[in-house]
């Protein structure tokens, strides 16, 4: 048997695993790398099998292999060591002031107010408590990296592209996301009227999806008016004065406050849970959510439509809810006759002050 073949044979099935299942998998080189298992695992066996393995096969596994390591493989192999060269990082317009300082991929106590980062490729980066006010990062790329205790007030973020980066206690005041796709994950970060014009928060990038996540992250004085939040998820997140107006979106929140939210024409799928929804206006819209024990006090439902709703333990009293609206909730269980009954029992015909459905 001839073992430059066989280490042929070994490099493609390296190139075509990595290309599979690297963590930046997705799009056509997933596909063509799975196929090419597919092709290569009974070729293998019937050549072992015959004792040697064709030329041909040799000639055309180690074009395929170079096809695969030039084309995708190369970052798969970063992304499995999370690690990137100096001469791997991409610039793009930023200023020169700042490129020696990027190159560093590490970055601690830095000021670099009102300085231009866009379009370089900040991955693999680890910024720590620096200062980015006014900088401009559009159509940059921030991808598996790390960034804590940094100021983002005033920052441009057009059209960039951010995935499975980590921000921590992060100052967005102010900042402009417009037409940004937002994934990674946001922990006790703060958005003080930041702009999310058309921006994804969460969707899918060329056949790779991105998701977003906020854990105990305030929002204040918002808008998310034509942006898609649909693979977004919330958790113990605080949403003040907050405008979903109109928005279409599948929203996950765990604990969440929305006080003083508008949620006007909106058209809201997903789950909600412990979630409290205090003086929140909610004129025309189309509730298509789980809502298990949430507290609707105060809150503006008028002409809402909760027909596609699921409510459990969850209380509407001192809001504006009809027996109508009532009455065309999905509840639990809602075929289960004792249940009926006991639903029945605990909520009796329309109160002047609204209604608690219990659990």
């Amino acid at each position: 048997m001839d073992y430059a073949q066989i280490a042929v044979v070994f490099i493609v099935y390296m190139f075509c695993l990595v290309g599979a299942f690297g963590k930046n998998a997705g799009g056509f080189f997933q596909f063509l790398s799975a196929v090419l298992l597919i092709v290569m695992i009974p070729a293998t066996f019937i050549g072992l099998l015959g004792g040697n393995f064709i030329h041909v096969e040799a000639v055309i596994s180690s074009i395929l292999a170079g096809i695969i390591y030039f084309g995708f493989a190369r970052q798969r192999l970063d992304d499995l060591w999370h690690k990137k060269s100096e001469a791997e990082i991409k610039l793009g317009d930023c200023d020169d002031s700042v490129k020696e300082v990027l190159l560093n991929s590490v970055m601690e106590d830095k000021s670099l107010p009102r300085k231009n980062l866009s379009k370089a490729d900040l991955e693999f980066v680890t910024f720590t408590g620096c200062d980015f006010q006014g900088a401009i990062f559009d159509k940059t790329k921030f991808y598996l990296g790390e960034v804590s205790s940094c100021s983002f007030s005033k920052a441009s973020f057009v059209s960039t592209f951010i995935d499975k980066t980590k921000f921590f206690v992060c100052d967005f005041t102010l900042a402009n996301f417009e037409r940004c796709e937002i994934g990674g994950e946001f922990t006790d970060c703060t958005f003080f009227k930041s702009q999310f014009y058309k921006a994804e928060l969460g969707g899918s990038r060329i056949g790779s999806p991105f998701s977003f996540t906020a854990t105990g992250s305030k929002f204040v004085d918002v808008d998310f008016s034509n942006a898609k939040l649909s693979g977004s998820t919330f958790s113990k997140c605080d949403f003040s004065r907050c405008v979903f107006l109109k928005v279409r979106s599948v929203i996950y929140a765990f604990g969440c406050i929305f006080e003083n939210c508008n949620f006007e024409g909106a058209l809201i799928f997903g789950n909600f849970e412990n979630a409290v929804f205090q003086g929140v206006y909610m004129k025309g819209a189309e509730l298509r959510a789980n809502f298990s024990n949430c507290d609707f006090s105060d809150a503006d439902v008028d002409g809402a439509d909760f027909s596609g709703a699921m409510i459990y333990g969850s209380n509407l009293m001192n809001t504006n809810v009809t027996q109508k609206q009532i009455d065309s909730v999905n509840r639990y269980d809602a075929n289960n006759e004792v249940y009926a009954e006991y639903v029945k029992g605990v909520t009796p015909p329309l109160l002047p002050k609204g209604v608690v459905w219990e659990s």
